[in-house]
Order: C-alpha cells, then structure tokens, then sequence
C-alpha cells in the first residue's frame, strides 16, 4: 500500500475536524434549547439575537425565517398614513419603540417620502440598541448621518426634535442615540431604603423604563410638542433595508 502523502493526510485530518464540528454544533444548539427552556434569562438572550438576525434580509441569511422588517416596516407607513386622514391629523402621532422596536421606528421614517399623507409626527424610544449596536455593527444603514435623517425629518421649522431617547445607565443593551434627543432616566425610583424595609429599591433594567417617572414625562412632553400641529419635515436620503 502507497503511503499517504501530504495533502492527503492535510485533506482527511480538516475532514475529520468538519465532522466533528458539525456534530459538535449540534450538540450545541440542543444544550442551548434546553437552556432556553428552563431559564429566562437564556431565553431573552437568544431572543435578542433572534430578532437582530430576523430584521435584515434573507440574502443576509439565506436558512432564516423571513425578514420580518419587510413586512412590518410597510405596514407602520401604511398605520401612519391612516391615523394622518383621520382624527390624529389634527394633533399628530407619536411612534414609540423599545429596544428592536426603536430600530423598526428609525427604519420607518427612512422610509417615509414626501408623497405619504403624513401627520406631524414624533418619536419616543427607550432602551434603544441604535447606536450601540446597530451602528456599531450595521454602518452601512444605521450610521450617525442616517440617525440625523431620522432626527431631521421629526424637526418642526422653529423647533426642537420632537424625538426623546430614554436610556437607563445600567440597561445592558440600551444606550444613548444622539446628544439633542438624549435622556438619561434614574435606574431606580428610589435611593433610600423604604422604611421597615430590609432591602434597597429595584434597579431598573432593559425592560423597566415605563416604571421610571421620566417615562410618563417625556410622553407628555411629545404630546405637547405636537400641539399645534407642525408639519413633517422630510430631508435627505432615504435608505432601504429590504
């Protein structure tokens, strides 16, 4: 028998590797699923990167579900066109997203073109992964000259931007988008021990934000922002991610 050359021996050893990576892949996704299954905060993990992997589109992962952003990104155009022919015309309409929901908000005023019937409109996000993640990772479509698309078209001629951006310090994922819309909230609603109480207040996380009393305020403070009705600005590029 001839003995094995080289690139044989090359060739069988990175075939052997591949067979047990995909084995070992395997057994990876079962642990994760079973981990998933009985604790909470593995769950919420592989949802993240569920919903980060879903929103692009399926060139970007071909063995994906759907991109569900081509989908859900039409049909909020759609839903803010409808409310501006009807009774929230006259006041304006506030698009609110946590976390993913605020990058399908950004994508939808990229979206938005001076042929829709629009209402004035505003923007409250909170635990936004924006800046931290999407333009960290995603340059190409969520840089900070896109964000200052999003900021501009929600600017009233004479106004600030009728966008408010909520951020805990301690939110793991959410964070700061720009300076002008920026608000920092206390990550608790309390620094003082109740009394009779053995233990301190709550810090607040990723999903606490509507818990914060600079929550409501910021809603109201949109609300007035729309009053009176100030017409959408729309300028610059428009980006697709679909």
């Amino acid at each position: 028998m001839a003995p094995y050359t080289k690139p044989a021996v090359v060739l069988s050893l990175l075939t052997n590797a591949g067979a047990y990576l995909v084995g070992a892949f395997a057994i990876a996704l079962v642990v994760l699923g079973r981990m998933a299954y009985k604790t909470a905060q593995t769950r919420r993990l592989v949802g993240i990167a569920w919903d980060i992997g879903t929103f692009w589109p399926r060139d970007a992962h071909p063995l994906a579900p759907p991109c569900y952003a081509e989908r859900s990104v039409p049909d909020l155009i759609t839903r803010v066109c409808w409310l501006g022919r009807g009774a929230a015309g006259e006041s304006g309409v506030i698009l609110a997203g946590h976390s993913q929901g605020s990058v399908l908000v950004a994508a939808t005023v990229l979206q938005l073109t001076d042929d829709d019937e629009l209402p004035a409109l505003a923007l409250l996000t909170y635990g936004s992964p924006l800046t931290r993640l999407y333009s960290a990772f995603f340059p190409a479509y969520f840089s900070a000259q896109d964000l200052a698309v999003v900021r501009d078209a929600v600017t009233a001629a004479g106004q600030g931007p009728r966008w408010k951006n909520l951020y805990f310090e301690t939110d793991p994922i959410g964070g700061p988008v720009l300076d002008e819309i920026d608000r920092r909230l206390l990550p608790t609603s309390s620094f003082t021990r109740p009394p009779g109480d053995t233990a301190d207040p709550p810090v607040f996380g990723h999903s606490d934000y509507p818990a914060s009393p600079g929550f409501a305020e910021s809603i109201r403070a949109l609300v007035t922002s729309l009053q009176p009705r100030a017409p959408i600005d729309l300028r610059g590029e428009r980006k697709g991610v679909g």
